[in-house]
Order: structure tokens, then C-alpha cells, then sequence
């Protein structure tokens, strides 16, 4: 994976890409964001955010055949 740093504006939930960073062809591009805002910039419960994150990872390893402990 390559970092880049770059200043943008969430606007209508959409963050703008620099063209200079998008890929030179059309194929789609899996990427993952960071996203750092001023601290007084969203008001978020961070405990619940990190809770629901850690669940959300969790269950991505959850299988069906797992289910056989849940008894």
C-alpha cells in the first residue's frame, strides 16, 4: 500500500479526489482512508464508534459452521 496526503472538503458526503491521484485507468481502485478532523469538527460518541468497529470486524471472521459453540 502507498500513502498520499492530500487537503479536501467532505461536501454531500463526498470527499474529493485530486485528479493527480486517481488511477490512469478506469479499473476500480480498493483503497482505505483515514480521515482526521479538527477536534471540534464532528460530534461522535468515540466509544460507541470503536465498539461498533470492533463488532464489525469481529463478525467479518464469523462463519456458519461456527454456530456449533453458540449451543
Amino acid at each position: 500500500m502507498k500513502a498520499v496526503e492530500f487537503i479536501s472538503v467532505i461536501e454531500n458526503n463526498t470527499i474529493k479526489i485530486p485528479d493527480n491521484l486517481l488511477p490512469y485507468n478506469d479499473k476500480k481502485e480498493n483503497v482505505k482512508v483515514i480521515l482526521l478532523f479538527k477536534d471540534k469538527a464532528i460530534n461522535i460518541d468515540e466509544e460507541k464508534f470503536m465498539n461498533d468497529r470492533v463488532k464489525e470486524e469481529f463478525y467479518k471472521g464469523y462463519s456458519e459452521i461456527d454456530n456449533v459453540y453458540d449451543e
